[in-house]
């Protein structure tokens, strides 16, 4: 393994042995949180690549919710989502229009949904929120605290705290077998 794969691989809370050694889960040992995993990024351009890592072990259905204060990344990640996904086109912040859609290399849709702007809960019936939960494509959803009650119980829920200027620590928690393992496969397999 290269020296900064070796490097990249420490940044994976709790996994600092080489890639083809099992990956251990980042709560191991602190409490019941076992499959969830952390990642310290040190740029945009990381955060940007861990989402290109993420989205390239996505199919169709599945639903990531992303949370954090304003300017943690959520957008930079879920361009490098759309990246992994084979997306062409430039993602930007759906925070005025709530959703963009886009189409991935795959032919499904990648819907990009920004809940900042509701005012309530009940806000997201009115622009058909549950259809697009329901589709054919992968949802990634910013601010999902705004509408918990509306979204479903199996997500893979990605909080992005700030680490100082440059640094984002990430935080998957996976809820549901799809996402555990869609979380192990990703991180596991990260350069």
């Amino acid at each position: 393994m290269s020296r900064a794969g070796l490097e990249w691989q420490k940044r994976v809370d709790g996994t600092t042995s080489p890639a083809s050694a099992p990956c251990s889960p980042a709560g191991e040992g602190r409490g019941p949180a076992k499959s969830q995993r952390r990642l310290l990024s040190h740029s945009p351009r990381e955060t940007a690549s861990v989402g290109a890592a993420l989205g390239r072990c996505l199919q169709p259905g599945d639903i990531l919710l992303l949370t954090g204060p304003l300017g943690a990344g959520k957008t930079c990640l879920t361009q490098g989502i759309a990246a992994g996904l084979g997306v062409e086109d430039y993602v930007k912040s759906p925070s005025f229009t709530l959703i963009n859609e886009y189409h991935t290399a795959a032919g499904s849709p990648l819907y990009h949904i920004d809940l900042y702007r509701i005012g309530s809960p009940n806000e997201v019936h009115s622009f058909g929120l549950e259809e697009y939960l329901a589709g054919d494509g992968v949802v990634v959803v910013e601010w999902p605290e705004r509408a918990m009650p509306s979204l479903p119980v199996e997500h893979l829920l990605i909080e992005l705290a700030l680490e100082g200027d440059d640094f984002r620590m990430l935080t998957f928690s996976p809820r549901g077998a799809r996402y555990r393992a869609l979380v192990e496969e990703c991180l596991c397999s990260w350069p």
